[in-house]
């Protein structure tokens, strides 16, 4: 059936766009906190200084002690900047916030990875993805920072 056929179709593209778009999303958040002006081409910490909730800032309130939720409440909406890096960064490292985000990062890639390895692409298709995966991969390293 025709109808069947292209529910599962929009079905699949939804699923892999959906993970796609995680990847990206969680890596830009990533990037808020670990990434310098220069390599980001944005500014250091904006989430942070806009008070802007992501997968990390939940991290910290929802698995971080006491003191790392005390810690992240002072930073959230303050006027933090470059001389705040290392404190920062502390925190998110600390906290296992990091790690986390990397991990989700990472899972959302593969998803994408499975979905496209086992999708109704043609190669064209496929081989466009893997690059968009290639390049998402390389973002990722090329901004690691370890602290």
């Amino acid at each position: 059936n025709m109808n069947d056929a292209s529910t599962r179709i929009e079905n699949y593209c939804y699923q892999l766009g959906l993970a796609l778009g995680l990847a990206f999303q969680t890596q830009d958040d990533l990037l808020d906190l670990i990434g310098t002006p220069d390599t980001t081409g944005k500014t250091l910490f904006a989430d942070l200084r806009d008070g802007t909730h992501t997968l990390f800032t939940q991290y910290i309130f929802e698995c971080g002690n006491e003191k790392e939720r005390m810690e992240l409440r002072q930073i959230l909406g303050s006027n933090v900047g470059a001389e705040d890096r290392n404190r920062v960064l502390d925190l998110f490292q600390r906290s296992g916030a990091l790690a986390h985000g990397r991990a989700q990062v990472e899972q959302y890639l593969q998803k994408s990875q499975n979905l496209i390895d086992s999708g109704p692409l043609c190669r064209e298709a496929r081989d466009g993805f893997n690059h968009l995966i290639e390049v998402l991969r390389q973002r990722d390293t090329h901004w690691r920072v370890e602290h």
